[in-house]
């Protein structure tokens, strides 16, 4: 598995229909070179510098490589559920849940607790006027 890291945009000095391209770190080209190595029918990921899954799909030109790294993956190692909704990380081998940290588990049920208060209030306030007006 050959991993494309940290992809820059650089602008090109003769545009064609494209005015810039990306780059990896160690200078490879996006698409004259990485597009041609990543057309293998796998699934490719597109993953941030903290290891968040950002972006899939099995045709590489649809993803958005501009600060992120590249890589692919056979379909033996794509777990079940898989989706890049942030809930997914890249450990250099493999697709893994991420640890969702604890505060950040808190924030999540605060606002569906708010959010569950207020389909309740919502729901309650037209009975509780009928039985006020009697």
């Amino acid at each position: 598995m050959k991993i494309y890291r940290n992809f820059k945009k650089y602008h090109l000095e003769v545009p064609t229909f494209i005015d810039y391209t990306f780059r990896t770190e160690d200078g490879q080209d996006w698409y004259e070179t990485v597009l041609k190595e990543l057309d293998n029918g796998l699934l490719k990921i597109a993953f941030e510098s903290d290891s968040l899954i950002r972006t899939c799909g099995y045709d590489a030109t649809g993803l958005y490589p501009e600060n992120r790294s590249v890589t692919s993956i056979e379909e033996k190692g794509i777990p079940e559920g898989f989706t890049a909704n942030g809930e997914w990380m890249f450990d250099g081998e493999k697709i893994v849940p991420r640890i969702i940290p604890h505060e950040e588990s808190v924030a999540k049920a605060s606002e569906r607790k708010a959010y569950c208060i207020t389909v309740a209030t919502n729901a309650i306030n037209p009975l509780q006027d009928a039985v006020d007006l009697g």
